[in-house]
């Protein structure tokens, strides 16, 4: 009787420690300790803890439920998923979220709104990225262009010829004027491919 005791108080010990690092579901300590104790005493520690309160998967759900929210990224399917595979009863995990279909729902509207936003701001970046970055990439050697000259002299598009294209300028020549004018991005709408010209539109 003493040696099962003794067997008894070191089963509680090993349990304890082990949920008190980290909480733990039911099914977690079970499979953690089922190939080291005797089943009988298992089950017999396990209830023990759950009545003074030490093993509690309706609090576990509480717990994961709000560091889930926290994160703010995981949909509703998503955390129930999560606590299935800890092994808590389906049961268990409907009931708190039925409980607090309100809250969740809230959340994951939130959620919903934050994804939403984010893939705008990506969009937006991806417009701004191909309108102000990638303008060169639009043109090839030995494209026909026309290029807006406008100074003293030069006040109208010239026929050309792109003679180079680089990350962030291309060289075209202009028999008119030059055979090597410079276009950067901030000017590369001084530059039209000829099949996308139209004169009178851009006189208009």
């Amino acid at each position: 009787m003493e040696d099962l005791i003794i067997e008894y108080d070191k089963n509680k010990t090993k349990i304890l420690k082990y949920i008190m690092y980290k909480k733990r579901t039911e099914k977690e300590i079970i499979q953690k300790f089922s190939s080291s104790a005797d089943k009988n005493m298992l089950e017999d520690v396990i209830e023990h803890l759950k009545e003074i309160g030490y093993i509690d998967d309706e609090n576990y759900i509480e717990r994961a439920v709000n560091e889930f929210m926290a994160i703010n990224t995981l949909s509703i399917r998503e955390m129930q998923n999560k606590l299935y595979a800890k092994g808590i009863s389906s049961g268990i995990i409907d009931t708190y979220f039925d409980k607090h279909e309100d809250e969740i729902k809230e959340y994951e509207l939130k959620c919903a709104q934050k994804i939403i936003l984010k893939k705008q701001t990506q969009m937006e970046k991806e417009e701004i990225d191909v309108d102000i970055l990638d303008k060169t990439h639009i043109f090839h050697v030995g494209q026909k262009v026309r290029v807006f000259v406008a100074d003293d002299i030069w006040q109208k598009w010239h026929k050309g010829t792109v003679k180079e294209t680089h990350e962030d300028y291309i060289l075209v020549d202009v028999p008119d004027i030059c055979d090597h004018m410079q276009y950067e991005n901030d000017y590369i709408g001084d530059v039209r491919p000829e099949y996308n010209f139209h004169l009178d539109e851009l006189e208009g």
